[in-house]
């Protein structure tokens, strides 16, 4: 019997109190699983990451509970909570972690195209929340893109994977580790020529995360590392559709300034310059299909639904910064 198939993490398996079941994404070097805690009665994620075939499992050993360490450090409702770390028998770890069946931004723009404005608006400051915790901390994520932003069934953002993520400062890393880290089409001018990351790297990166939820493109999409890196340092990003709020369109271009310096003064102020309250994303139907679960919807009110859309769009581009919906109990206003 070869070693997967003993392995007690595969679908239709059982390891402690944890029935495995089927694989909902993987990775270079992970796998991840839904599973059920049968003690707490409660789904959750499992990540699992072999080490064994990496060229050096104890330094992935030690950025594994590194990450872990990381995510143990925050207690915000916008960061994908961490339940335990399973130490497995092989060299591999299991990230035992809050379960969310709306599936991943990623899939979400995949599915259904660029967001509207006041979706976007609402992921965006999920996100920033998560940053602003990671950051009052001292931890700068690395990686922010929207295969790491998770949405729940109720449609709240969550900020997830600080496996790239490190300390302000590097203390956590030898010297020869301060190379460019993080997914190429997200990372800052800074990083790219081989600085240290700082919160305002991450800021960048939100930056192209906000240009790809308001037009489902890249701000510079070319095709090789040597270009892109090129256009990342020197080159303008394409204009936005005239289509999206002024203050939207501003906040993508001030995140995505050359200069650190000239990019937003920290997650928290930039959290401050938007106001409002940050919503809950609506999940597609298609990406609450693949849960297994049946969706309910609302019935009619298709002419309401729009206008309501049309007056949040509105506020979150100008001024405002309430809908108020009035009337009588029971005729559907949530």
């Amino acid at each position: 019997m070869d070693e997967a198939a003993e392995s007690p993490i595969r679908p239709g398996g059982r390891y402690a109190d944890l029935e495995i079941h089927e694989i909902v994404g993987s990775g270079a070097h992970s796998t991840v699983y839904r599973a059920t805690d049968t003690m707490l009665r409660r789904e959750v994620a499992l990540k699992v990451v072999d080490t064994a075939h990496l060229d050096d499992p104890v330094r992935a050993t030690e950025g594994i509970l590194r990450e872990a360490r990381m995510v143990a450090k925050l207690n915000s409702p916008h960061v994908v909570t961490l339940h335990r770390v399973h130490d497995l028998p092989g060299s591999t770890w299991a990230f035992e972690m809050e379960y969310l069946a709306g599936g991943s931004l990623s899939e979400r723009i995949e599915s259904s195209g660029p967001l509207m404005a006041g979706e976007a608006r609402r992921v965006l400051q999920a996100v920033l929340r998560a940053l602003d915790a990671a950051h009052s901390r001292g931890i700068v994520h690395h990686d922010i893109k929207p295969a790491n932003v998770l949405l729940g069934e109720d449609g709240v953002a969550r900020l997830t994977d600080f496996g790239l993520g490190r300390f302000m400062g590097g203390e956590d890393l030898p010297a020869e580790e301060h190379v460019p880290r993080g997914t190429p089409y997200y990372m800052a001018p800074e990083v790219v020529m081989g600085l240290p990351g700082t919160p305002h790297s991450d800021l960048w990166s939100v930056g192209v995360l906000l240009y790809r939820m308001l037009t489902g493109r890249l701000p510079f999409p070319e095709r090789t590392i040597p270009s892109l890196f090129l256009a990342i340092q020197n080159a303008m990003p394409a204009p936005l559709d005239p289509s999206v709020p002024p203050q939207l369109a501003a906040v993508t271009l001030h995140c995505l300034a050359k200069s650190p310096a000239d990019r937003p003064a920290s997650a928290g102020a930039l959290l401050e310059e938007l106001g409002g309250p940050g919503e809950a994303l609506p999940v597609p139907d298609v990406l609450r299909a693949t849960t297994g679960r049946t969706p309910t919807s609302i019935v009619g009110r298709h002419v309401e639904l729009e206008s309501i859309r049309t007056h949040l769009d509105a506020a979150a581009g100008g001024d405002g910064r309430t809908v108020l919906l009035t009337g009588e109990p029971g005729i559907g206003k949530t």
